[in-house]
């Protein structure tokens, strides 16, 4: 279980997740640096984003920037952080929530790529995004329990 605080620092809430995946793949015509700043908006100090060279279909230089969050403090400040900064905070976490958990318990959250570069995490749906992946501890996984779990716990720091 994760504990975060309410942004008034009144109200704590356990989440059942243990562990977060970031990534996101940048093309030759983005700007590295940016992206990089954009992935601060989400991730607390102290955690290591993987840098790893792909090659694109036609042979175009891709980057792949990606960081696995799995130590519970650290998860802890990493759900705080990106609630505080995401548009629309715990209501648009939870908006469409039963859509993004897939079978085996894991919770998606794609963010606006560009939008995260201006300062801004807002959610995206479309292919140029953040891609965020959080592990539930609800074992056997189950949509409607992972659900419900979730919007108790966090309906008490809306």
């Amino acid at each position: 279980m994760v504990i975060i605080m309410s942004e008034d620092a009144q109200t704590r809430t356990k989440l059942p997740l243990r562990e977060i995946e970031v990534r996101t793949f940048i093309h030759a015509t983005e700007d590295e640096g940016k992206i990089s700043r954009a992935l601060e908006l989400i991730l607390p100090a102290g955690i290591g984003v993987r840098r790893m060279k792909l090659q694109g279909h036609y042979g175009n230089p891709i980057v792949l920037l990606e960081a696995k969050i799995r130590q519970k403090k650290k998860v802890e400040e990493t759900v705080s952080k990106l609630l505080s900064n995401l548009e629309g905070g715990v209501n648009a976490f939870l908006s469409g929530l039963h859509r993004r958990i897939d079978e085996r318990g894991w919770v998606y959250l794609r963010l606006d790529k560009q939008e995260a570069c201006r300062g801004r995490l807002v959610p995206g749906e479309w292919d140029d995004v953040i891609h965020l992946k959080f592990r539930t501890n609800v074992f056997p996984p189950d949509l409607k329990l992972i659900t419900e779990r979730i919007v108790e716990s966090l309906s008490r720091v809306r």
